[in-house]
């Protein structure tokens, strides 16, 4: 559970509030659907940026959601002007640009592996539920 923002008691606490949540700021990642239903309710990104900071997060999102947006330019019943304001606030909310999930499972993998270090069986797509039930969470 995260911090609880304060009473309205004031433009000086929300600012001490933000201030200190913006130490602690941890990135949300969002998928193309975030910014479909944005451009959709005409959600600006400031205002989106904001959402995103009330709860402590800053935004962030990876090769997936540009491929997808992208899609909106190549398909049959392409809507070029949708296209350019997906990507146009893509682009304005300057998310955080996190490397994709194989570049990230590639990495778990090849390095020395976390679930390693607290006593768990080597862990792969094969055997991810035993791994689950030997993590000494006692």
């Amino acid at each position: 559970m995260g911090p609880i923002a304060p009473k309205r008691v004031g433009r000086a606490a929300e600012v001490q509030v933000v201030k200190r949540w913006r130490c602690v700021m941890q990135r949300a990642y969002f998928d193309p659907s975030i910014v479909n239903r944005a451009v959709d309710n005409n959600i600006s990104t400031a205002r989106l940026r904001a959402a995103f900071g009330r709860v402590g997060l800053e935004p962030a999102t990876g090769l997936h959601t540009v491929l997808e947006l992208a899609r909106t330019f190549a398909s049959p019943d392409s809507n070029a002007d949708r296209a350019r304001q997906l990507f146009t606030l893509l682009r304005d909310l300057e998310p955080a640009y996190q490397p994709d999930v194989p570049t990230l499972l590639a990495g778990e993998l090849d390095g020395s592996r976390t679930l390693d270090k607290v006593g768990v069986p080597s862990c792969g797509p094969s055997n991810v539920p035993s791994c689950v039930q030997s993590v000494p969470y006692r």
